[in-house]
């Protein structure tokens, strides 16, 4: 069974140290449910292992309840977005300020797997001063003359590094750059 994060695990072990030694059955009820809405919380944030023996149907509904359980965004647009990514890597979405498009896909990206917290993820503000490429793609250092890589080498590394791992660049507001 997974671990509980240790936020859930300090939280139940306060319940359970606050119970007497012969606790009355509603402070019982209470940890217990306390326990089970924990393990709720991680059942949900679970990522699901997809396995090509799945099918990419089966992929295709883990996508689409994985990025419906935070907002509600139509079946058919993350059904698009999927095709659109596995025809091409590069995507561009459209549509009104606030609609959930970078927060459409974070949530695609970490249905894969690709999350802030493993790398995997990376969202970048398009800035409108980018002058030139040495933010995106680095510069050499005049004092040390030590090549300083941007954001963009460093993920081209990682995915070097990393050939089997999934690596997802969110461009973010390029419209106001």
């Amino acid at each position: 069974p997974p671990a509980l994060p240790a936020d859930d695990v300090d939280h139940l072990e306060f319940s359970l140290d606050a119970l007497p030694a012969t606790p009355e059955p509603a402070e019982l009820c209470g940890v217990l449910d306390d326990a089970l809405a924990a393990r709720e919380e991680i059942q949900r944030r679970r990522v699901h292992r997809w396995d090509s023996g799945d099918g990419e149907s089966e992929l295709v509904e883990h996508l689409v309840r994985y990025c419906t359980q935070e907002m509600h965004f139509a079946r058919q647009d993350i059904v698009r977005l999927y095709a659109a990514v596995k025809t091409k890597p590069f995507v561009i979405l459209a549509g009104l300020t606030g609609s959930g498009k970078s927060t459409l896909a974070r949530l695609v990206a970490e249905a894969f797997g690709a999350t802030l917290s493993n790398g995997g993820f990376r969202r970048v503000a398009v800035h409108p001063d980018w002058i030139d490429q040495s933010e995106v793609l680095g510069h050499v250092h005049p004092m040390s003359n030590r090549f300083i890589p941007g954001w963009l080498a460093e993920v081209a590394r990682d995915c070097e590094r990393n050939p089997d791992r999934l690596f997802v660049v969110l461009l973010d507001e390029m419209n106001l750059a």
